[in-house]
């Protein structure tokens, strides 16, 4: 008969069901999250992460959609973040250079 090993085809139709299956996630949404626009240069989100503590920052099209995620790690690389504490006019530890 049917007993041996067809356990495929009923984990198969269980998988199915679990996906077809909706949570509303509204109360858990943060609707005024941090994002930038995807037009923002690298040096205003660089300033957001340092600023806000961030470890992901949103980044929306024209029509405030989500396009994508800058996160902590990819943004701080060291040496991405030697440089833009440079342009920032910072030192590397957070500190504005004396005028």
């Amino acid at each position: 008969g049917g007993g041996g090993g067809g356990g495929g085809s009923g984990s198969s139709s269980a998988q199915r069901r679990a996906t077809e299956q909706l949570l509303d996630l509204s109360p858990y949404l943060n609707r005024s999250a941090p994002r930038v626009p995807h037009t923002c240069s690298v040096l205003r989100a660089y300033d957001m992460f340092r600023s806000l503590g961030l470890r992901h920052l949103c980044v929306v099209d024209e029509c405030n959609r989500p396009v994508g995620v800058i996160t902590r790690k990819e943004l701080l690389d060291e040496k991405l973040a030697e440089r833009l504490d440079h342009l920032s006019g910072r030192t590397f530890d957070g500190f504005r250079r004396p005028s």
